[in-house]
């Protein structure tokens, strides 16, 4: 006999994710005896925390004099710029979340009556996002008979590399209970993975996953603990109670149910029923049996575990909170 415990989706990485931001696609700086313009560019950033550079590129298209470029009023260059294409880091500590300001000034003409002109085209910013969950945590429970009964045990999952830098490697360290599964690089590629589980690693109760990437962008899911069993068990059923449900059964607002429906109404039905670690009995000839399980419950995983008296057939079971 075998069993599975499943747990959610882990989505881990370290990676850049640039964006480019354009301003204008012309902008005209001069100075000069009878004109003088100097313009201002305002843009907006988002995630200001996760920037890992930000440049302003333009394409110069015609230069005269020196240009001077500040940066929420800090200067961030003063110089002659040749035609081209011109890339300019601007440091972060200068960002602002909202209206931040470029402006654009260009030197006084040296000869009487001239312009200094600068023309300038597509100029915009360039941002490298710096993007970190490099580590993911998961839990799943283990009835104590289960622990006990256990043949061997194996994690698959289902590996997704979600940059395209197929074929690459990347250090990946998963542990059990803060024992090391697996230490080594895995591909950038898609596929099942399996690995076996040590029994010294696993716990009656509850025990920890936990996945950690260095690098990369790697999608896990259909993530599973595999176990063959010695001998037949019980039936043990898992479910979840978040943390604002768990205040409100405290709290006396609401209540926590077992219902179960049975094939008939007229056989005996006879079983012990464990709740984590407390236990009723079903003595019933009815059609369903509901049983208020809110004291037995606590946040996070939770097991139903039934043991039969005699023999009968269940149809459904649910829990709910009302």
């Amino acid at each position: 006999m075998s069993t599975s415990h499943s747990v959610s989706t882990v989505n881990i990485y370290h990676k850049n994710q640039p964006k480019i931001v354009p301003l204008t696609n012309s902008l005209l700086v001069s100075n000069g005896w009878f004109i003088e313009s100097f313009p201002i560019l305002a843009f907006n950033l988002e995630n200001k925390q996760n920037i890992d550079k930000i440049s302003l590129y333009f394409n110069t298209i015609k230069s005269d004099g020196t240009l001077k470029i500040k940066l929420n009023d800090n200067p961030v260059m003063e110089e002659n710029i040749q035609e081209g294409i011109k890339i300019i880091d601007l440091p972060k500590t200068n960002l602002q979340e909202k209206d931040n300001k470029l402006e654009f000034k260009t030197s006084f003409p040296f000869w009487i009556w001239s312009t200094n002109d600068y023309q300038l085209k597509d100029v915009g910013v360039k941002i490298n996002y710096e993007l970190v969950n490099t580590k993911e945590e998961r839990t799943f429970v283990l009835a104590e008979d289960e622990k006990s009964n256990i043949k061997s045990a194996r994690l698959e999952y289902y590996q997704q590399c979600n940059s395209d830098t197929k074929g690459q490697k990347y250090p990946l360290k998963i542990y059990i209970n803060d024992k090391k599964l697996f230490d080594g690089n895995i591909l950038c590629i898609e596929g099942r993975i399996a690995h076996e589980v040590s029994l010294t690693n696993l716990l009656a109760g509850e025990n920890k996953l936990l996945f950690v990437l260095e690098e990369g962008d790697f999608t896990f899911s259909d993530i599973q603990l595999l176990t063959k069993l010695k001998s037949s068990v019980y039936p043990t059923y898992y479910f979840t109670v978040n943390k604002n449900q768990i205040d409100d059964l405290k709290d006396g607002a609401s209540q926590a149910k077992l219902k179960f429906y049975f094939d008939d109404n007229v056989a005996l039905k006879k079983a012990k029923i464990s709740v984590d670690s407390q236990e009723f009995f079903i003595d019933t000839r009815a059609s369903d049996f509901t049983y208020d399980i809110t004291p037995c419950l606590t946040q996070g995983t939770n097991f139903i575990k039934i043991i039969p008296l005699n023999s009968f057939n269940i149809i459904g079971m649910k829990v709910y909170i009302e």
